[in-house]
């Protein structure tokens, strides 16, 4: 049976994918949070994209294009992992690396953003980094296992990067209304 819900997670599910490539630079679409609601700033993201791709520029999101956006936005994750130490993967209290350092950083940087997420600087996973990483879990909606995979890692990755375009933009648009500069 076909739910409501299904529909909005499969649109939310195409919004990460065009947002994420629109964080990239790769492709100049419109920055829109996944939100599960398909109107027209979605709509010219997939027109963005479909004209990219050499596609029929519709704005409707057909088997091709959903193919397409899935292949482009699978190649953009895997060259960002591909800097990962994937054997450092699932980070957990106890251990340390530098992918662990990296993910204190960026809780550091979210840690406005979100409520309760306490400061803790240095390279151990330690109990405080599993306690922030479950409340960023529970934000996400996944289990609050307070382990970080390299799915759940390059996502806090890309929310500090789009928390850091949203702030750019914020700042051009205070220093020039008009957007005009």
């Amino acid at each position: 049976m076909y739910r409501m819900q299904d529909r909005k997670a499969a649109i939310r599910e195409i919004q990460k994918y065009l947002y994420e490539l629109a964080l990239s630079g790769e492709y100049p679409i419109p920055h829109r949070l996944p939100d599960g609601i398909y109107e027209e700033e979605t709509a010219a993201g997939v027109r963005v994209f479909q004209e990219r791709c050499g596609l029929p520029v519709t704005g409707v999101v057909d088997r091709i294009t959903f193919e397409k956006l899935y292949a482009a936005y699978s190649s953009l994750k895997r060259r960002e992992g591909s800097a990962l130490d994937r054997e450092a993967f699932p980070l957990k209290e106890g251990c340390s690396c530098a992918e662990a350092e990296e993910l204190n950083a960026m809780l550091c940087e979210l840690a406005g953003s979100y409520r309760d997420i306490q400061l803790f600087h240095g390279e151990i996973y330690s109990a405080q980094t599993a306690a922030n990483v479950r409340k960023i879990q529970r934000h996400f909606g996944q289990d609050e296992t307070g382990e970080t995979d390299e799915e759940l890692f390059l996502r806090i990755r890309l929310e500090v990067r789009a928390r850091k375009e949203t702030e750019r933009l914020k700042k051009l648009t205070e220093s020039d209304p008009s957007g005009l500069k």
